[in-house]
């Protein structure tokens, strides 16, 4: 038997995927087109909904991300997007995910989705339009205000670009009223060719959620992360960047190469594990600014450090409670200060040495590559341990 098949015919890009056609994972699935127009394809019906659009900000704000009731995955595909306008969520329970570690065919092999501004003085993506007018407290246990929580929100596998030229723009602002929306930034590069308008991303108000692998490069700008959150915790996982601006209960960054933390509001915990705080490029002023500020504990456990003349530990005037230091290693470069500013420090502790807090006949489990302690250092030091 001989049987004969037909081709629809639809000349109209706006209802039909010609871009591999059938279905998608997901809800909807965004690609650029061979016209360079941007296209939503609705991975139930396997067909292009919505006008085709040149901003990736106006088509997800105003098109897709209204039409999808939550708990829904946006997938964009390999390639180009331009942003005009911000890209706002305005509702809980969206992921919008790139698509993973491929060539983009414009940065090379690295996440394949690159998302590029196109105006000045915008966020590129954001919670709700009220994220910019977030304002936070400095004092434990208050509240930041000002803008709409939502819930379960991810942005992941895909890298998101200033380019030189451009200005004010801050790439990620999902700042809102505090709550625990448990927002996850997985796997997301950052190339900032100018400088952020303040920091790359701000998180404030968001409890119990997390950065794991953001990679921040590029000009150096004020702060890479800013995250107040003084009724809540911050975590940040196997990341790279600068610094960090933060007001929390408890810090936890392990694993991440980092070169400075700024107090601006009051802390309970700092927790290091595995981190490289080794960099001296950009604007670091010391490893942890204080900036008048109380920080109750600081807990390094696996940590490299480097100090040099410009770059002491501790900067700035403020009151920490209590330090332990265990498995760390340092290098010392020049005339180090420990503490350049006169804060007060209240007990220092070497993990394992005897006694733990100074003049131990038995040092501890930390080790001194090179150069000579600096001023105010703490610790005794045996064979360049202590």
């Amino acid at each position: 038997m001989l049987l004969h098949f037909g081709i629809a015919s639809n000349p109209s890009p706006n209802n039909w995927n010609f871009d591999g056609g059938g279905f998608c994972p997901g809800t909807y699935r965004i690609f650029n087109s061979t016209d360079n127009k941007l296209y939503a394809e609705n991975c139930s019906t396997g067909t292009n909904d919505f006008a085709p659009a040149t901003d990736l900000g106006a088509l997800l704000t105003s098109s897709v991300f209204p039409a999808v009731a939550g708990g829904e995955l946006v997938n964009l595909a390999c390639g180009f997007f331009a942003v005009s306008t911000p890209i706002i969520y305005g509702r809980s329970s969206i992921t919008l995910q790139g698509c993973g570690e491929k060539n983009d065919g414009f940065t090379g092999v690295g996440n394949g989705t690159l998302i590029v501004s196109k105006a000045n003085n915008i966020v590129m993506v954001e919670a709700t339009s009220q994220s910019p007018s977030v304002t936070c407290p400095t004092g434990l246990f208050t509240l930041c205000t000002g803008g709409t929580p939502i819930y379960s929100s991810k942005i992941k596998d895909l890298t998101l670009d200033i380019p030189a030229g451009i200005t004010g723009d801050t790439p990620v602002n999902f700042a809102m009223s505090e709550a625990a929306p448990q927002t996850l930034l997985s796997t997301i590069s950052i190339i900032v060719g100018t400088a952020c308008s303040s920091a790359c991303v701000i998180l404030n108000g968001n409890e119990d959620s997390l950065v794991f692998d953001l990679s921040i490069g590029g000009v150096a700008s004020n702060f890479d992360i800013l995250w107040v959150v003084e009724n809540g915790n911050v975590r940040i996982d196997q990341s790279t960047l600068a610094s960090l601006e933060v007001g929390a209960q408890t810090v936890y960054v392990t694993g991440t190469t980092i070169s400075e933390i700024t107090l601006v509001g009051g802390t309970m915990n700092v927790y290091l594990s595995g981190d490289y705080f080794g960099n001296s490029q950009g604007n670091i002023n010391g490893r942890f600014n204080l900036n008048g500020f109380t920080l109750e504990d600081i807990s390094s456990i696996g940590v490299f450090y480097y100090l040099s003349v410009s770059i002491p530990f501790y900067i700035g005037a403020g009151t920490v409670s209590d330090s332990s230091f265990g498995g760390t290693s340092w290098f010392f470069s020049g005339a180090d200060v420990w503490n350049n500013g006169g804060a007060t420090l209240t007990t220092q502790i070497s993990i394992g040495a005897n006694p733990p807090i100074s003049g131990a006949t038995t040092p501890g489990t930390n080790h001194i590559h090179s150069g000579s302690t600096p001023t105010g250092f703490p610790f005794t030091v045996t064979s360049g341990n202590f």
